[in-house]
This record gives structure tokens, sequence and C-alpha cells, in this order.
């Protein structure tokens, strides 16, 4: 595994997460996989949580390396976790995720939330709810944002990242003319978020799409 920071190196303060401890649901693979192992690489240690055991073990082994090693060296592990199922089952899924470290620092609520969809029908079901919950949790000191991504390259979006006409489509519709890459653009909105530096910022809505929804601009009028 590569040292802590090494991706993105001047983005500090938070290109340096060491100590803190974060869930990431939605892990076995996509954006929650790949964002694991950014979370890893910048010094956290990483609850893994997802449906599909089998491929969270893998994903483990590869943030804790190869060979035998002693508790403490472990940094990530794996909980079975179906973010659909009734609230006893959740819970306790949630309990073995706090013991396995001691306390949780963060989650990165990424189960069942896919990219590139209708901003309004994410800020509806998905952006308003946590706006709510960060009116209810403030008073804990628990800040809940949401970040609304745009299409990135990842596991489940390799093969269509490759059609050239979907290039084609960027050039004439995205304001920056490119739909990025996860790493910087994304895993650095997560880390901020995640670090004490974001220790005022709660209730909001971080779109990082490239503009493709910027409001009031016929976006597709040119294809």
């Amino acid at each position: 595994m590569a040292e802590a920071g090494t991706r993105t190196p001047g983005l500090a303060p938070w290109n340096n997460l060491e100590g803190k401890i974060v869930m990431v649901t939605g892990a076995s693979s996509g954006i929650g996989r790949d964002l694991c192992l950014d979370l890893a690489r910048a010094g956290c240690r990483v609850i893994a949580a997802a449906r599909r055991t089998d491929r969270l073990r893998s994903l483990c082994e590869e943030i804790n390396g190869s060979g035998p090693s002693q508790r403490s060296a472990v940094r990530s592990v794996a909980i079975e976790l179906d973010v659909s199922a009734d609230e006893p089952s959740i819970a306790a899924s949630v309990q073995r995720a706090c013991d396995a470290f001691g306390r949780i620092d963060g989650l990165v609520n990424n189960a069942g939330v896919r990219g590139f969809v209708c901003l309004k029908i994410y800020i509806n079901n998905v952006v308003f709810p946590k706006q709510v919950m960060a009116l209810e949790l403030g008073g804990s000191n628990i800040r809940v944002n949401a970040i609304a991504p745009g299409l990135f390259r990842s596991e489940i979006t390799a093969a269509l990242m490759e059609k050239e006409w979907l290039n084609r489509v960027a050039e004439k519709t995205v304001p920056l003319r490119t739909y990025g890459t996860l790493d910087p653009a994304l895993t650095s909105v997560v880390r901020f978020l995640i670090h004490d530096s974001s220790s005022y910022v709660s209730g909001n809505i971080f779109i990082v799409d490239a503009g493709v929804t910027l409001p009031g601009i016929p976006l597709f009028s040119s294809l």
C-alpha cells in the first residue's frame, strides 16, 4: 500500500488523515471501493461495508498488505451491511463497525447512491434528508453534507469511459470539456469533509461534475 498522501500532494492539510477512522458503505465496488483505497492511503483506518463480503475481504487484504500482520497493524476491516435491511440488522452491523476500531470518526454513505442522475431528483431524495439530519444532529457536533458526483471512471464505468462518443459528448456539453478523474476531483472533497478543517461545514451539497448540471444552460442543444 502506498504511503499516506502520496497520490495527491499539495492538498494539505486534508491530504493527511492519519488517525481518522472512516466507514464507507457500498465499498465492494465502484466509487466506494476506490474511496476506501484512497482514504487508506491518506492514513485512515477504513471500515469497508457492503453486502458482498468476499469482495470486501479482498479489498481489506489489499489495504492491509500481504503476509502476516499483528492486530495493531490492521488498517481495514470488512463489515457485512445491507442498507435496505430492517433497523435491527443495520444497528447490529453498525455496532460491529464501532467495535472494530473503538469508534467511527466519519461515514461515507455511498451505498445506493449513483452519480450522473437528475440533480432535482438527487436533491429531493438525498440532499433534503441530509439537511434535516444536519439540523437534528448539529447539537451533537455531527456534521452532515452531501456530494453530488458526476461521471467518473471506476470499476463499474470503465468500459463506458472508453467509448469515443462519450468524449465527443463531453466536448460539446461539459463546461470543463472533461468528466475528470476520481482522484483528485472527488477524493479531495471527501478528504476535506473528513478533515477537521471542515469543522464548520454542515448541511451543504458539493456538486462535483465539471459543470454538467449548471442550471439554465441548454447543454444538450448542440448535440
